[in-house]
């Protein structure tokens, strides 16, 4: 059960990935449409690896690494920056072999391009949606994804930058750790190596930074897609200005579960690994252990801010799911009777598998910065 639960997990993120890519470019022209389904399928090969390697070992608090990725931990571990010896050779026969250190390099490389395009792509399907939802209560309902001003490029591409680093300063090392392990002599020099474009980050005060700023933006992405389809009015009436009033108050709680959950689950990941990169490689597979987390709450405060991400964690990623997959197929003239129940299908399993993994880890993270006396 707990294995089909994972799987509806993977292929829910992995087609609401798509679906962001997919749904902004798809046109009546023909180039239009090829450039959408090139643009999707990037998107859920991106999504796709990284919930696999990054996501699902971690179901429910779960250890669930095999004896195969114990021994590469240990070795990822021991091993600095040398070539592998022949005791390591025969404990894994296989490694490298047929493979070239540069064959590494071109998957690494090839991962950070297929990251910034799927962080830059998203922000833009973000930005837009909100401007066309501006245009539709001003009467331009044919303005879904309108043309962006110069202003509204720059949040684009500022967001794609933060979204771009902070992601790969959790998952993206994750995926790297393991495309170095398979195919490079030489491990810790090669994720080092890749790992270039967070190198000024691995202070103290530069990792705090960055896991603040990627939080907040990682979770502004998920809030203001709750936005996208609500019935937006140039001149509201009463009732519905107390609608507007009521939802306000949902995405301000909403907002601050978010907030937590990311901060406690993808900040402090990506806070440990930058830590970790500023010690040396070769310590970033025992980061859990090595870096301390300072003891900031209560007992009732790490307990009341985990309740608010219990209740808002789930919800918040299942639609945030939900809505690039119903405005893909509503793009590409599917029914509602078909379109709307497919999307929940799918939003339910992205906040399933959110609840089992972020929420999980999240309020594990809390208890160890919670004060014990």
């Amino acid at each position: 059960m707990q294995g089909a639960l994972k799987g509806r997990y993977w292929v829910s993120e992995t087609v609401g990935q798509a679906s962001t890519l997919f749904g902004p470019f798809w046109k009546k022209g023909k180039i239009h449409n090829i450039a959408a389904g090139i643009l999707g399928a990037c998107g859920a090969v991106y999504q796709g690896v990284t919930t696999a390697k990054f996501s699902l070992p971690k179901w429910g608090g779960e250890a669930e690494e095999d004896a195969s990725s114990i021994d590469a931990d240990k070795e990822m571990g021991s091993t600095i920056d040398s070539t592998p010896t022949n005791t390591s050779q025969l404990k894994h026969p296989n490694r490298n072999k047929g493979q070239a250190s540069c064959w590494a390099y071109a998957q690494g490389v090839s991962y950070h391009v297929l990251l910034l395009a799927v962080a830059g792509f998203g922000a833009f399907f973000t930005v837009s949606s909100a401007m066309g939802r501006s245009a539709e209560a001003h009467g331009h309902d044919e303005e879904v994804f309108p043309t962006l001003n110069t202003a509204e490029w720059a949040i684009v591409v500022v967001w794609s930058l933060i979204q771009y680093l902070f992601e790969l300063s959790n998952g993206g090392v994750e995926v790297l750790k393991d495309i170095v392990e398979k195919h490079h002599p030489r491990p810790n020099a090669a994720l080092h190596t890749l790992c270039l474009p967070l190198r000024m980050f691995t202070n103290k005060i530069g990792a705090a930074s960055l896991a603040s700023v990627g939080s907040v933006a990682h979770s502004a992405d998920h809030i203001l897609t709750m936005t996208i389809f609500v019935p937006w009015h140039a001149d509201p009436s009463k009732l519905e200005k107390v609608g507007y009033a009521l939802f306000g108050l949902v995405l301000a709680y909403a907002g601050t579960g978010t907030f937590l959950e990311t901060a406690a689950f993808e900040g402090m990941i990506s806070y440990r690994n930058l830590h970790a990169l500023h010690q040396g490689s070769q310590n970033l597979r025992e980061r859990l252990e090595k870096v301390e987390l300072p003891k900031a709450f209560t007992p009732t405060q790490a307990t009341l801010m985990h309740r608010v991400i219990q209740s808002t964690g789930g919800p918040v990623h299942g639609l945030d799911c939900a809505v690039p997959i119903l405005q893909a197929l509503r793009t590409v003239g599917v029914p509602k009777e078909i379109a709307y129940p497919t999307a929940t299908f799918f939003g339910l399993g992205s906040g399933i598998g959110n609840h089992q993994i972020e929420v999980v880890d999240a309020g594990q993270e809390l208890e160890a910065m919670t004060k014990t006396s």
